[in-house]
C-alpha cells in the first residue's frame, strides 16, 4: 500500500467482506499500523470473551 487512502480502501473492502460472510458479527474497529520493513518477525496474540462460546484465543505470525 502506497498511501493512507490505499490502507483505508483495504479496510473498507475487508469490512464489506466480513459483513457479507458473517452478518451476525458486529465489527466496529480495525487496527492499522505502519509496516516495519527491517524486522525479524511479527507475532499477534489476542484473547477475548465471546458470547455463547467463552474465551477465544487468537495467535498469528507474519
Amino acid at each position: 500500500m502506497a498511501t493512507p487512502e490505499d490502507a483505508w480502501q483495504a479496510v473498507r473492502i475487508m469490512a464489506q467482506k466480513l459483513t457479507h460472510a458473517a452478518p451476525e458479527l458486529s465489527i466496529r474497529n480495525f487496527l492499522v499500523e505502519k509496516m516495519v520493513k527491517d524486522g525479524i518477525g511479527e507475532l499477534l496474540v489476542g484473547i477475548r470473551r465471546v458470547d455463547l462460546m467463552g474465551l477465544a484465543l487468537t495467535v498469528g505470525m507474519g
